[in-house]
Order: structure tokens, then sequence, then C-alpha cells
């Protein structure tokens, strides 16, 4: 007896002392279960738009309901950009599909350094509950958490999150969901706003596209940009005259210590705002009361190969391409091709050229800063980034440019835009 209960004891010590090393072994893995895989495409962009302005809580009465539908890919591609955005979560990928009844999260977690493994996958299932949704079953790795201690779990997480920020903002809009009717493929929920939360949430959205630092640091260069127009510039004065010094001034503040990416990058967001922004704009990226602070910009109109519609191009598509990535502004660079071609100025493989010579010049201002600043500090003309293009197709209304093209994955389409890409090849700039 004895000895039974002597090896019963050490069995016990054995299983208190190892188990916890069975358990993480058990949590993390060698690899990722999912990949990044969720690629925006033209008609993302335009059921976006579409949904902005359908739900835009700002243009709603107080108290006002929306029934809202999201398809898996809507939620897919969302949940990427905000995990892209994250700091305390690089490297992240996760995955919603949504069933009948119900829907499944997968994420991977990168934990370098983990002598466990190098990922955490998770696995969560959820289904609707009186408010939002409610965690229905998780998985950790290869160990299911128990009901119970899910339900624990999750109380003391809330408890926890309050602190982060947008947490709250996060939590409450989960509270204004409900009647959610999960079903294969896609996702619909009755929502209700009301002012002070949709107040707040633009406050978080803020902070989560453009932070307060990376604010002051635009705002600085916006300020550059004010007083370069209103001293240097006049009507018709090729992009060239205003990248120099704007650069300069990029490269001025490289020397004394700042990140040279950085400078650059705000640089092309300031340089945008000019091409593009509405007062309004400016209030919704910098806050209302900042954007009053702000000096406003003089009306002048530069341009590239003579037009001033073209340097817009190239400045938008250079800014998203510095500030989010390459696939988003080449992708919304096409899709206002393409909502031109259904009644606008019409399908212009002209503004195409333009959108992809900023799309390379944003590249550039990121990945290689320092020689950007200098190449352009230099630049005598803008042929140098900008390669003629008096010749391409443009002003092609839907139809022309069915019969022309076909689509946009004709090799005829493909033809025109390898032309282009060689194009800019030759440029100096990118060589």
């Amino acid at each position: 007896m004895w000895r039974l209960f002597k090896y019963a004891f050490w069995l016990a010590l054995t299983a208190l002392l190892l188990g916890p090393f069975v358990l993480a072994a058990m949590m993390f893995e060698a690899a990722p279960r999912i990949t990044g895989d969720a690629k925006i495409a033209v008609e993302d962009v335009e059921r976006l738009k579409t949904l902005l302005k359908q739900n835009d809580p700002r243009d709603l009465r107080e108290g006002e309901t929306r029934r809202i539908e999201l398809s898996q890919r809507d939620i897919n591609l969302g949940v990427e950009y905000v995990l892209s955005r994250l700091p305390l979560v690089q490297g992240a990928v996760a995955r919603t599909e949504v069933a009948a009844g119900h829907a499944t999260v997968e994420a991977s977690l990168p934990t370098p350094g983990n002598p466990f493994g190098q990922y955490c996958n998770l696995s969560m299932r959820l289904r609707p509950a009186a408010r939002g949704v409610a965690v229905d079953a998780l998985r950790v790795g290869r160990v299911p958490v128990p009901g119970w201690l899910l339900g624990r779990a999750l109380e003391l997480a809330d408890g926890r999150a309050r602190d982060i920020a947008g947490y709250r903002e996060a939590s409450d809009v989960a509270q204004a969901i409900s009647e959610v009717d999960f079903r294969p493929g896609a996702v619909a929920f009755v929502m209700q706003w009301h002012g002070d939360l949709a107040r707040r949430v633009e406050r978080q959205g803020r902070e989560l596209v453009l932070p307060a630092e990376e604010r002051a640091r635009l705002q600085v260069h916006y300020e550059e940009l004010a007083r370069i127009l209103s001293n240097r510039l006049k009507d018709g004065d090729s992009l060239v005259y205003l990248l120099r010094p704007m650069f300069s001034y990029a490269a001025d503040r490289s020397e004394d210590g700042n990140d040279p990416a950085k400078e650059n990058k705000a640089a092309m967001v300031a340089l945008a705002l000019y091409a593009a922004a509405a007062p309004e704009d400016l209030g919704r990226l910098f806050g209302d009361e900042e954007a009053r602070g702000l000096t406003p910009l003089k009306a002048v109109e530069v341009t590239l190969d003579g037009r001033a519609d073209l340097a817009r191009h190239f400045l938008v598509s250079g800014a998203l391409s510095a500030a989010a990535n390459d696939v988003i502004a080449d992708v919304i660079g096409v899709f206002k091709e393409v909502q031109d071609s259904r009644g606008g100025s019409g399908f212009s493989f002209a503004d195409l050229a333009a959108d992809r010579a900023g799309v390379r010049f944003g590249q550039l201002a990121v990945r290689s800063p320092d020689a950007l600043q200098q190449r352009v500090a230099a630049a005598a003309e803008e042929r140098e980034f900008m390669p003629s293009v008096g010749d391409l197709p443009e002003g092609m209304q839907e139809p022309e440019f069915i019969r022309r093209f076909s689509n946009r994955d004709s090799s005829a389409y493909a033809e025109v835009v390898a032309e282009i890409e060689s194009r800019l090849d030759r440029c100096v700039l990118f060589r």
C-alpha cells in the first residue's frame, strides 16, 4: 500500500511540475494555420464607398437604426487592415468564415523567441447574442478552453481592457448592435447610433489611421506646404517645383535626427491633402479644433505633362502608397478610372500612368527615404519621374472601353499597362 501511495504521490508531483510545460507546448505551434490572403479589388472599393455613404453615423438622427449587411470578404478585409495598424499584434492575421447561425474566427499570432513554438493559433466560434455576439467556443493551439473558464476569462479580460485605447468604444459599438443574423458568407445586423458614440468612434478611428505623433508631424509639413504655395508657385508651374522644396525640407528635418521615412510620408500626405482634400476632410483627419488652426492653402494648380489632373493623380497615389500600401493605391487608381468610364470624364490610361508614377514615388519615399530626398532635391525636370503620356488612350466611356479592351484581364489591356511600366522604368528616379 505504501509503495502504491508513494508512486501516486510522485506521479502527481511530476504532473504538477510538467503540466504547465506540456500545456504550453500544446498551445504554441511551429507554423501559422492561416496566412493573410485578403487582397483588395476594385469591386471592394466600390462596395465600401456605398456602405460608408449609406451608414455614415454623422448623417443619422439621434437613436436612428440601420440594418447593415457585410459579406465575409468585407469582414476579412476590414480585420486585415485594422491588424496592420495595431503595433501590439504586428504580423498577426485573422480569417472569418460565416455559416448559418454562427461564425468562426481563426487567427495566427507570431510569438518570436518562444521555445514552445513561433505561433499561437486561435480558433473562436461566435453566435448571436441579445446585444452583439457571444463567444461560444475557443481553442488555443490544440487546447480547447472549457466553457466555465472561457466565461471567467472573458470577464477578467473585459475588466482589464477598459483602459486600453479604443476598447470602450468597441465595446459600446457591440452593445449598439442587435438582431445579428449569420448566414453562409454574410452577416446582417441592426445598429442604433447615438451622437456621443459616433463622435467617440470617429476620434478613435482618427487615432487608428493617424496617431497623434503622426498628426503632429503632418501638421508641420502642411504648414511648410502652405508657405511654399504662398511664396514660390503660380498656376501652371510643374509639380517638380513643388516636390523639390517639400523634400528638401524633409531632408533638413531628417538631418536633425528625425526618421526620413516618416518625414517623407508626412510630406506625401500633406501634398495629397493639397491635391484632393475638401475643408471638411481636414476636420475629420486632424479634429475640428486642430483643423481650424491650420494655415489655409493658397489655390495654386501645379501640373504634370501640362495637366493639373495628372499632378493630382500622382500626389494622391503617392500618399496612398507611402501611408497605406502599393496595392491599395493601385486599386483605388483603377477604381477611379472605372467610375469615370460610367458617365465621368472616361477611362484614361494617362491617369493610370500618373497613378503608377505616384505609387513608385511613394514606394521610394518610405523604402529608400534618404536616396529619394537627395534625388528629388536635385531633380531638374518632371521627366525624371513622370514619362510623356499624350499618346495613351483616354476619355473612353464604358462601351468604348469594352469594345477596345474587353475587360481589365485582357491581353490588350495588359499590353498598354506594360507600356506604361516600361516608360516608368526609363525614368531617372525609378532606375
